[in-house]
């Protein structure tokens, strides 16, 4: 098991986070219980169970090795085999069964669901792996076996959150948003801190709060409005649950970016700002290690959304930067969108949005000129863009709006003309 050894982590002691050197320590302990312990049948099933979960948590890290000859996905394979050892020794043990399933989930679904349900077998009390199961059968469109599994767990342990999170991804699968809801709302209600749940409320809640109120108030322009006066009500179980999300995983950048909306949406510009940047930041690290473009486009929108909380907190210079940072990665010229990268529609209107909002930066620190340069290019560029009559209106409405602030009238009624939909 070389995924781990004291060679790859005695030049980078100092130098490592907190994080990959308490895993990659922890993994090194483990090893040498396996060493002390081999001669022990009583325990040594439990050393290689321990090794096994260690070298599986030491996987993420591998990254902060560069000198590592041990790729992730061979990581894993140690940490199964490990696994296996474990129960060759203990084969009744239902927590390895469990364990050894979990691991084999993407790898190997036969093997997975074999040892779910080995695991039911030697202890069927316990609703942990009653809720993998569930699960497995979820991802495999299973809905009926799903729905029976999570149903058991539920039965078993009331308070085990992730029954009722599973349960309601059901439910959302099904179309039955009012039920999965109702579902995710009990799963947080029940206190516990299980991240899954804690994100899937947040979201489904943002969701929620978003449909319910007029999309003039949802922030998707350059107009910055106020947040309604019950969104602080609305939204503090949802920021709640995604604050203590982030406390356990702080560098999810999908968490970040939702923790930043609900943030904005009751008024906390500062620290809206402060989460997108770090959405940002994690999603240029993403990025240069496997350039996606689903990658690259959610870089693009956490960028646009932080020029416009930026604006709207009176950081003018800072939102022309976030602004200029996604409009670097844009391409009108591009016709297909690349798998998982942002459609046709999406870069046109978030080009729009980073063009309007870099004029009214301009506008706000008293350069009239770059403004009117600004959304003039916009309305050419939009002008043979299949589709972009609509925001191309919005542009040069803006546009207008600026000569008449200059009182420049005949200016004026020639960008109104170039908008005949408005």
């Amino acid at each position: 098991m070389n995924a781990v050894s004291l060679s790859l982590i005695q030049p980078l002691i100092n130098d490592l986070p907190l994080p990959a050197l308490s895993s990659s320590l922890s993994a090194l302990s483990y090893k040498m219980r396996v060493l002390l312990e081999s001669q022990n049948d009583h325990s040594i099933g439990s050393a290689w169970f321990d090794l096994g979960v260690s070298i599986s948590n030491f996987r993420p890290r591998l990254s902060s090795f560069p000198e590592s000859a041990t790729t992730v996905e061979q990581a894993l394979q140690q940490a199964i085999r490990c696994l296996k050892f474990a129960l060759h020794k203990e084969p009744l043990n239902s927590t390895f069964w469990n364990a050894l399933g979990v691991l084999s989930f993407d790898l190997s679904p036969r093997l997975a669901q074999h040892c779910f349900i080995r695991s039911i077998e030697h202890n069927s009390r316990t609703a942990v792996p009653w809720t993998n199961l569930g699960l497995f059968y979820l991802v495999h469109s299973d809905e009926d076996l799903a729905n029976q599994a999570f149903l058991k767990a539920q039965v078993l342990d009331p308070d085990w959150t992730a029954a009722w999170v599973g349960q309601a991804t059901l439910a959302d699968m099904a179309g039955h948003a009012a039920e999965a809801s109702v579902l995710l709302e009990h799963a947080f209600s029940l206190g516990r801190e299980t991240p899954e749940a804690d994100i899937a409320y947040a979201s489904r809640a943002f969701e929620k709060y978003r449909s319910s109120v007029p999309s003039s108030s949802a922030s998707t322009s350059s107009e910055i409005s106020t947040p309604l006066p019950t969104a602080a009500e609305a939204l503090s179980g949802p920021l709640f649950a995604i604050t203590r999300y982030l406390a356990q995983r702080p560098s999810d950048h999908d968490a970040l970016h939702l923790h930043a909306l609900i943030l904005e949406q009751v008024g906390d510009l500062a620290s809206a700002s402060v989460s997108f940047e770090k959405a940002a930041s994690s999603l240029e690290e993403l990025y240069e290690v496997d350039e996606s473009p689903a990658v690259e486009g959610q870089y693009v929108i956490a960028q646009t959304n932080l020029g416009r909380v930026r604006l709207a907190s009176k950081n003018y210079e800072g939102a022309i930067e976030a602004f200029d940072a996604a409009m670097s990665l844009l391409n009108l010229e591009s016709q297909a969108a690349e798998e998982g990268g942002l459609t046709k529609e999406q870069t046109i209107l978030l080009y729009t949005q980073c063009k309007l909002g870099s004029a009214l930066a301009q506008v706000w620190l008293e350069d009239l000129d770059e403004a009117k340069e600004i959304l003039e290019r916009a309305v050419e560029d939009l002008e043979m863009q299949e589709g972009g009559d609509h925001y191309r209106n919005h542009l040069a409405a803006a546009l207008a709006r600026v000569h008449w602030a200059e009182s420049d009238e005949d200016h004026t009624l020639a960008a109104l003309m170039d908008a005949p939909g408005l």
